[in-house]
């Protein structure tokens, strides 16, 4: 696998290196912001996993973007902040150069059959199982990318990365 099939390289547990395909829509040589936070929601949950296997899972993820990131290598440090049997609270900071320039705040939650709570006249929603585009979330980027020859900014969606070289693909439940 290449870098050109991942947006990040592991340099250690810990360190990651953007490839080009994270490069921004507006200024090329800075981050776009959704392939750092799909790093760390996926931090999140293999930092979960490692600790107590697929017991809880993902259910509210919050970020805070406190500045521009340039292409250059990132750290990602993971702490509980509220253990629980049910419920979880975890926050993730990306790092880079010292300064923490993302957080990411996430609930994870034991999940229910709520079926017995069914009772809408609507359609139900079908499972994300059955739906492509739910299934890679995560390594979707949908971005405004200004090409040189067109105008207005095009709309290109994403989909053909992997979150880091060598990761399989998001875990399946």
């Amino acid at each position: 696998m290449t870098s050109s099939d991942a947006y990040f390289e592991r340099e250690s547990e810990d360190r990651f290196r953007p490839t080009p395909q994270v490069g921004g829509g507006w200024n090329p040589a800075e981050q776009h912001i959704s392939p750092a936070i799909g790093l760390l929601a996926h931090a999140i949950e293999t930092e979960h996993d490692r600790r107590r296997g697929h017991r809880l899972q993902l259910s509210r993820l919050s970020c805070d973007i406190l500045g521009t990131l340039p292409l250059e290598t990132v750290e990602v440090d993971v702490t509980v902040v509220r253990p629980g049997r049910t419920i979880e609270l975890v926050e993730a900071r990306l790092i880079q150069a010292g300064r923490t320039a993302v957080l990411a705040r996430a609930w994870l939650a034991q999940h229910f059959d709520t079926a017995s709570l069914n009772a809408t006249p609507l359609p139900r929603i079908p499972p994300p199982s059955s739906t492509a585009l739910v299934k890679t979330a995560l390594r979707t980027i949908l971005s405004m990318r200004r090409f040189a020859t067109e105008s207005p900014p095009a709309l290109r969606m994403d989909s053909h990365c992997l979150m880091v070289v060598g990761m399989m693909s998001l875990r399946r439940r």
